[in-house]
Formats: C-alpha cells, structure tokens, sequence
C-alpha cells in the first residue's frame, strides 16, 4: 500500500509497539517532534520484525561481492598490468577508485551519464532487484548498531551495478542541509527537471531523469510529497554536528536506537545517525516516507550516500585506521536483535557479516568523498552554478539554488534563482523579468 501524507500520520501513530509495558523501554517518549516520535516507532516495529523474521537468501551477481578493482576486472574483460597491479579495460582506460561528489557539484556530463546508468539500470530491471533488497524487510538494515554498515554495503552493490555499466560512473551524494536553509525547501532547484524532477497533483515524479519509473508496488511513478508532514525537516548543520561530537558508540554511530528492558547501557537520544537520518525520509514522504518502498525513488541511493559520507568523516575524526576496522558494540540481546550482533550474517549479502562492513577497503579502494560544499566571505564561490554563498545569515554557508517560481526573499543576493532573477519575492526566468516571451 502507498502511504499519502495522512495515511503515513495515520499508519505511524497507531503502531503497536511490540513489548509490553515491562519489557519496552520508553525511549519514544522523549521525542520532542512527532516526526521523531514517528520514527523512533518504526525502528521499534522493525526490531520487532527483526527479531521474529528468517531471511531467505538471495541470488547476486558476484561482482557485487568484490571490495577492489582487481576483483572487478574481469567483469569488464580487462587485463590486469603485474607491474603496478592496475586494471587496464578494453578501451585503454584505467579503471580507478571514483569520486562521490555532492550531487549539484558534478559537471554536466557526469551528471548525465550518471542519469543515463541509472536509466539502463532501471530499463534492464536490476534497479528493482537492488532495490527489492531493502524492500523485503526485516534484516540488519534498521533498528540498531548494524545501520550503518548495511547502508554501506548495499550502496556499494548499487555503485558497482551503474559501474558495470559505465565504469566511470560513481554515485554521487545528495546533502540535504543546502536545501534546509531556504525559505521553502521545496523550492530547491534539486526539485526540478535539472534532478530529481517535479511531481504532478497526484505527486507522482512526471519529469526529470527518473520521471514516470513504475514501482514494485504497482504505481505509474515514483511519488513524493515534499514537506507535507508537520514539523518535518530536512538535515541541518548543528544535527551533522551532533553526529560529529559523539564518541561513544553506544550513543552514536552505532546507537542501540531499540533497547529493551535489561539493556544495560544507557539509552541514546534522538541525535543518533540512524534517528537523524529519518528526518529527510519523512520530510519527501511518498515512497521515500516509508521504508519498506523507499528505495523504488532514486533519491534513496542518493540520500545515503551522505549517511555514509557523515560515518566516514566521523571515523576519520574519532578513530585511528585499525579502530576503524574493529571496534563495535556488544552483542547484547535486550539492546539489539542478533542480526546487528557483530559476527551475524549481513543478510541478504551472501558471505558477508556485519563485522565486514567496517573494513577500510571500501573508502582505500573503490571509492572516496568530496566534502561538503562550502564557501567564505574571501571565497564566496560554493563551486557549482546550482549553488550560492549566502553571507547574509551570520557565517558563510552554501544553499541550493530556487527552480522558477521560488520565495527568495530576504536572501539578500541577486544570484539565488538559477537561470533567472529575484523579483517580488519570487524566482522567475530572465525572460519573463525583462518582458520577452
């Protein structure tokens, strides 16, 4: 069933939480929003899911399995030069470890064969098996210190899948603080033929790159519905920054974010990456709102790459490189269900456990992150023409750009609209400022 706005109110807050009184611990409660409290629900629905559910195995194409250029070679017939150990491919190019960049910084011709992957991909079905994978909840992907790595290996399969077809193709990331901080964030140029396109009244994706893709629950288009749950947000920078501050790992990056009565360590608040990462879910709705069809919107694989982007810089910040590789929490039954425990299989990814999913291998060998686009008041560029330098709201920070019709007052610049002028408030084309049709 697709969730509408008020059908996603509706199917949260009546979520029965699975414990009783004496076993739940209450932690919901505390949510100070009630996305936040939606959310904290659902990751206890999922744990309880987790905990009662077997998880049938499934069929991937090995390359998917592979942590380093070698081990993808042969998948595009190339040669591999003893010398340096490097990837030689048949057109004399070298295959290399790609950049993830955020997604407005991409020059345009990667941005569209990026788009012309993602279309093969999805033409040739393989983008609905992928997707499929986190579809068919429950496994270790929610509801516990596990996130993380999931997430991880999953965009990984799904970067090697648009590679196998381009190999110089990477997926980039999308940072959703740019848009937090306009005036309506629906109004991003992110929201328009240029990305993820426009959604007609019926909410349904009708242009853009990944207009009218039918989904695995039997819709036309994928559908959003940007903003249309009360109080949600998007991310902001002091919730990127919570992230960043934390080092315990119980309360953190790997947050028992579903403890039960008995869990002996102290409970974590609703700053955790897997809490904070909810935010953006809710905030486009539609499918993306809802975790069993979320990854039937291209945006999902987009979306988490910046969760990814934000654990690697914090175990850049906070751990040394074998640390990085080593360190987790306890396996302790009332805090998590046993598909989070280190040494459980990372269901559906076969020979994979979740202890894998913090090798150093993924960041050293198949693909690296271009920060977060930032500006001063001496460099007030944020490097790409989707993007300004607002300096008119205290420190120098980067925002989207508006698509037509945008609210951009009080921005204080005549640059927010891309390809047109602020007038009256709003965002319209040059053409139509200087009378031409």
């Amino acid at each position: 069933m697709m969730f509408t706005a008020a059908a996603f109110m509706i199917a949260f807050s009546t979520i029965v939480c699975f414990a009783s009184a004496a076993e739940q611990i209450p932690l919901c409660a505390h949510a100070l929003t009630e996305p936040e409290r939606l959310m904290c629900e659902l990751v206890y629905d999922i744990d309880q899911k987790s905990r009662a559910a077997a998880q049938a195995p499934t069929k991937q194409n090995s390359a998917y399995n592979c942590k380093d250029l070698n081990c993808l070679c042969p998948y595009y017939n190339g040669s591999v030069i003893a010398q340096d150990g490097s990837c030689i491919l048949e057109n004399g190019k070298k295959l290399q470890r790609v950049t993830r960049k955020e997604y407005r910084r991409m020059s345009d011709e990667e941005r569209s064969r990026f788009h012309a992957a993602m279309n093969q991909l999805k033409q040739s079905g393989e983008f609905d098996v992928i997707a499929a994978w986190h579809l068919n909840l429950p496994h270790g992907a929610h509801g516990g210190p596990a996130f993380a790595l999931w997430h991880r290996e999953y965009s990984k399969r799904f970067e090697i899948a648009l590679r196998l077809l381009d190999p110089e193709v990477s997926l980039p990331y999308w940072d959703p603080v740019l848009d937090q901080n306009l005036p309506d964030s629906r109004d991003s140029i992110l929201w328009s033929p240029l990305f993820f396109g426009e959604t007609d009244s019926s909410n349904f994706v009708v242009t853009g790159p990944f207009a009218n893709w039918t989904t695995s629950d039997g819709y036309p288009a994928v559908r959003r519905e940007l903003g249309r749950i009360k109080q949600s947000t998007l991310f902001t920078e002091e919730q990127v920054e919570s992230v960043y501050k934390q080092t315990s790992l119980e309360r953190g990056v790997f947050a028992y974010v579903a403890p039960h009565k008995g869990c002996i360590v102290e409970q974590p608040d609703i700053s955790t990456l897997e809490y904070l990462h909810g935010n953006p879910h809710i905030w486009v709705g539609g499918h993306m709102g809802n975790p069993f069809t979320s990854a039937n919107d291209p945006l999902f694989f987009v979306y988490h790459g910046f969760t990814d982007l934000l654990w690697e810089n914090w175990r850049q910040m906070h751990q040394t490189r074998e640390q990085r590789e080593n360190d987790f929490v306890a396996d302790i039954i009332e805090c998590s269900p046993p598909q989070h425990f280190r040494l459980a299989d990372m269901k559906p990814f076969d020979g994979m456990r979740n202890i894998d999913g913090l090798s150093n291998a993924y960041t050293d060998n198949l693909y690296q992150y271009e920060q977060r686009p930032t500006c001063s008041r001496t460099q007030p560029d944020c490097g790409s023409i989707y993007l300004f330098c607002d300096t008119a709201h205290g420190a120098p920070r980067c925002l989207s750009k508006m698509r037509e019709g945008g609210k951009c007052d009080g921005l204080g610049r005549p640059d927010v609209c891309f390809d047109g002028v602020c007038q009256n408030g709003r965002c319209m084309t040059k053409n139509a400022n200087t009378g031409k049709q």
